[in-house]
Formats: structure tokens, C-alpha cells, sequence
């Protein structure tokens, strides 16, 4: 009897043993990073066969839909007349290169709003909220049952806070949100609808705790945010983070993902002075992306939308605009940072002293280290188990460290373990 009891004994810790190993394998798969973390921004549809055939991929697995001729007022023109043109050709290219797709919303046309627009960013914006709610439902039950299984997250308005963009009460936009959610996922259930985003900083926070406080946060599935930081180096988003989540928390929301819908520089610091008509130099801009990326991803953002491959006001390029088949130095530096992460799963994310350090797992399952400095050059002890070898910068070089030590810059670099 005592040999079958412990035979039996034996038996249940090896199920359990081998239970935990599959939860924690489970759960390791979870947090790795999705293709879709890296997002886009494209206005000119031709630039997707240029950008995502091999080998100009780079790396990106979902776009945004916004100044893209795809606002409801670009397609409703009329009341009852819709014209799909634009946005079918968006679509159809996006789905050809399997990239997900998030629709914004909002932008009434003028005959919604009693025949008139308010907005200081010109005519192909309106932030009046729609007159009837029933015009509302009808332009999302027509475009979600146009492209249902196509497109399936639906932003409810861009940067709510904004008066530019958005100038109705908070109630008029939880309304708004309630309708889509009612509206769209009556049409297929799997569609996710994405919160209004919010921006400029302090203020967006302030917004979405309005919001959230309105009950906006019951008819939504993503949090959307708009984390500039310009011309502040990235490192600054750490704290505006925190600060959305301690709202997000506090609300009682910390479940649902956040998501980056727009994100880069407009104006950066330069000799001392913000400049705001140059492009970025693009080493600077190389750093500057690729820190971006990995803060956001180190601090559980879901997806980062950069805007974007071909928009005039960004100053980072990612491609030559004259000849979309060029990558430049930031393209280059978003491309390694999308082959880094994807499949990654990130285990650390610490600021030691004069500089940041990110520990990760890759998809093979090698151990390593991500580092970068703010400002100056600094030399570091790396951790034990990185002795001596090669790292690798964002923008493509290769070097040699030995004595476990190695000098940082402002251009991130990875280790392998030994």
C-alpha cells in the first residue's frame, strides 16, 4: 500500500510540475511582443508595395487610418452618399500585406453640423460633434458592415481634448462612444473600440479622467493616447506614462491595453534652440525612434503608431519621400528595433545611473541587454554573464566590448548574454 501511495504521490507532483511549466509557458507567450506593437502611419496608399515587400519591410504589422482622406466628412459628403474610393484602395492594400487596420472616427461633414465646421486646423477638420445621433449610427452601421472582418478597431475620435479636433462635452462624447459600441459590435462581436484618443500632455490626462469619470470606460476596449513629448527627448514620456496609468488605475481600468496612436517629433531641441523647420538630423532621429519604441514597450504599452512614413509636419524620416525604396538612418533603426522586440518578452526595465537598461529574452531564447544613455557618452560595468563579445546598435553597427564593460551613447545598443 505504501508504494502504491507513493507511486501515486510521485505521480501528482509530476502533473503539477508539469501544469506550472505549461501556465508559465503560457504566460511567457502572452507577454511577448506582437508584430502588431509596431504601427504606421502612410497617406499615400502606393507607399505600402515600396515599404512592406521584402527587403524594405520594416517591420510594422498595423496601420492607422487618419489624414488619409478617410474621415467620415471625406466620406459622406452628402447626406445618404457615400463615396468608399479612398478608403477601399487604404484597405485593400492593408489587408494584401496582412496589416491590421484602426479606423479613426469622427470629422463630421457639414451637413451634420447644421451646415458648418469649427476648426483652427482648416476645412478638412470639424469639431463639432454630430446634431443627430442617428446620423452618427448610420455612418458607422454603413462603413462597419462595408468592412466587416477588414477593419476591426475602431477609434472613436481623434485627440478629444484638443478644441481643434474636438469642441463637445465629454457627455456628447461617452454618448458617441456608447452608440459606436452598440452599432459595431452588433455587427461582429470581435470588433474592439478604441477610447477618443487624448494629447498634449498633462491636459490629456486630465481629459481622460474626465472621461473615464463620465463612464466613456464602459464602452471601450482600448485606451488610446497621443504620447508626444517634443522637444523633449524621449526619456520624458516615462513620467507622462505613469501618470495616465495612476488615472487609468485609479478609475478602475487598469485591465484595458493602451495603445500609442500617434507618437513623433514636430519640433526638436537644437544647438540650444527648438527648431521647428529643419528635419531632424538622423542620427539623432535614429536614437530618438528607437528609444521611444522601447520605452513604450517596456512600460506595457500594447501598440506605438508612428506618424508616420510620409507626413510633411514629422521631422524623423524613415524613407526618402522622392524615392520610398530608400530607407534612411531612422527607417534603418525602426526596422532592427521591430526585429529585436517582436517575439521578445521583456523581463526588466531600469534607470541606473546615467543611463537605461533593458533586459529582455529574444524569441530564440537568448538573454539580453538593451542600453542607452540620455545625454553624454558613459562607460558601464555590464551585468555578470556579459564578459566580452560583439554589440549592436539600432542603426546597424558592430563592435567589440571585453573586461564586461562598454561605453554608452545616446544610440541604443544590444548584448547577448555569454
Amino acid at each position: 500500500m505504501g508504494v502504491k501511495i507513493m507511486y501515486f504521490i510521485k505521480i501528482l507532483l509530476i502533473g503539477s510540475l508539469l501544469l506550472f511549466v505549461g501556465c508559465e509557458n503560457e504566460k511567457k507567450n502572452e507577454d511577448r511582443i506582437k508584430k502588431t506593437y509596431f504601427g504606421m502611419h502612410l497617406q499615400n496608399p502606393n507607399i505600402f508595395s515600396s515599404t512592406l515587400n521584402s527587403p524594405h519591410n520594416l517591420g510594422y504589422g498595423t496601420i492607422r487610418l487618419w489624414d488619409t482622406g478617410t474621415k467620415w466628412r471625406n466620406l459622406e459628403i452628402n447626406k445618404g452618399e457615400f463615396d468608399f474610393t479612398r478608403l477601399d484602395q487604404m484597405v485593400s492594400e492593408a489587408t494584401q500585406y496582412n496589416q491590421e487596420i484602426l479606423l479613426t472616427l469622427g470629422q463630421p461633414p457639414n451637413w451634420a453640423t447644421g451646415g458648418k465646421s469649427l476648426s483652427w486646423y482648416g476645412e478638412n477638420y470639424n469639431s463639432i460633434p454630430p446634431n443627430s445621433i442617428e446620423d452618427w449610427k448610420n455612418y458607422l452601421k454603413t462603413v462597419g458592415e462595408r468592412y466587416k472582418g477588414k477593419i476591426q478597431y475602431y477609434e472613436i475620435w481623434n485627440e478629444a481634448n484638443v478644441k481643434g479636433f474636438y469642441s463637445g462635452s465629454v457627455e456628447d462624447l461617452v454618448n458617441l462612444t456608447n452608440e459606436a459600441n452598440k452599432v459595431l459590435k452588433e455587427i461582429d462581436p470581435n470588433i474592439k473600440i478604441v477610447s477618443p484618443s487624448m494629447a498634449d500632455g498633462q491636459a490629456g490626462v486630465e481629459f481622460l479622467n474626465k472621461f473615464l469619470k463620465a463612464g466613456g470606460g464602459e464602452f471601450i476596449d482600448v485606451i488610446s493616447l497621443h504620447l508626444y513629448v517634443n522637444p523633449s527627448p524621449p526619456e520624458e514620456v516615462i513620467s507622462l506614462i505613469r501618470k495616465y496609468k495612476e488615472v487609468i488605475n485609479r478609475n478602475n481600468f487598469k485591465d484595458l491595453p493602451i495603445w500609442n496612436t500617434e507618437f513623433t517629433w514636430v519640433n526638436f531641441m537644437l544647438d540650444g534652440e527648438i527648431e521647428k523647420s529643419k528635419i531632424m538630423p538622423d542620427e539623432l532621429a535614429a536614437a530618438y525612434l528607437s528609444r521611444m519604441l522601447l520605452i513604450n514597450a517596456s512600460m506595457d504599452i500594447e501598440r506605438s503608431y508612428f506618424y508616420g512614413m510620409d507626413y510633411e509636419s514629422s521631422k524623423i524620416r524613415l524613407i526618402e519621400r522622392s524615392n520610398p525604396r530608400w530607407i534612411l538612418l531612422p527607417g534603418i533603426a525602426y526596422k532592427n528595433i521591430a526585429s529585436w522586440l517582436t517575439g521578445a518578452v521583456i523581463e526588466d526595465f531600469s534607470q541606473e545611473k546615467g543611463y537605461y537598461l533593458l533586459t529582455f529574452e529574444s524569441k530564440e531564447g537568448e538573454k539580453g541587454i538593451i542600453a542607452w544613455t540620455e545625454y553624454s557618452k558613459k562607460k558601464i560595468k555590464l551585468p555578470s554573464g556579459f564578459l566580452e563579445g560583439k554589440y549592436y546598435s539600432t542603426i546597424g553597427e558592430i563592435n567589440n566590448y571585453s573586461d564586461g564593460e562598454i561605453y554608452l551613447t545616446g544610440m541604443p545598443v544590444l548584448i547577448y548574454e555569454n
